[in-house]
């Protein structure tokens, strides 16, 4: 996704967050925080606490998961895995509410 930001910019007219949960010190990212370091990332970051508490909120099933937010902030799409530029754009046209 850094790569489709760097070439196109973020969205105008919607935010874009990573949020950083169910940090496993086994896990091949750990810690997350070298890992979006190393991607480049330039979208916020917002850091789960020890008790999954933002993952609880927003009912993540596995990671990497999408929630999708739209203009009257209800929740318009969820999806699980990686997505293709094409879907990311879908995504982000939901969340414009196009």
């Amino acid at each position: 996704m850094q790569a489709y930001f760097d070439a196109n910019g973020e969205p105008a007219d919607v935010d874009i967050y990573a949020v950083s949960t169910r940090v496993n010190a086994a896990g091949e990212n750990y810690p997350p925080s070298d890992w979006f370091a190393r991607e480049g990332w330039t979208p916020p970051v917002i850091l789960d606490d020890r008790s999954g508490s933002i993952d609880e909120v927003l009912a993540i099933p596995s990671v990497p998961s999408w929630v999708v937010i739209g203009p009257d902030n209800r929740v318009v799409e969820r999806r699980t895995g990686r997505v293709t530029i094409e879907e990311f754009e879908a995504l982000v046209d939901l969340a414009s509410g196009l």
